[in-house]
């Protein structure tokens, strides 16, 4: 016989991947809409098959206002192969040295 009453410490030692991510509104939050209401912003179920248990997560919003902040942050580009940019070469690594004096 399973034992289902389980800790949930074995979940944070290992957060378990998420097999199912459920958006509030789609089939299988009917029941978590009624109890959360528009706080609710995502389900999403875990499995660990070591244990043989589901986990059932909510994302929930806990307080909401408005916000005075500055500009919104940016994603950082990539650089383009041509770029040029600086590196840290330790004086030991001859080999690599050399080969970059050649560019």
């Amino acid at each position: 016989m399973i034992n289902r009453n389980l800790s949930l410490a074995p979940l944070f030692t290992f957060i378990q991947p998420v097999r199912l991510n459920l958006r509030a509104g789609e089939n299988g939050t009917k029941k978590l809409v009624e109890k959360y209401g528009e706080k609710l912003i995502c389900v999403r179920y875990r499995h660990d098959e070591a244990l043989g248990m589901r986990y059932k997560t909510v994302e929930l919003i806990e307080e909401s206002g408005y916000w005075e902040g500055g500009a919104p942050m940016l994603k950082a580009k990539m650089p383009a192969s041509t770029d040029r940019f600086g590196v840290r070469i330790g004086y030991e690594e001859t080999v690599i040295r050399e080969k970059l004096r050649l560019y």
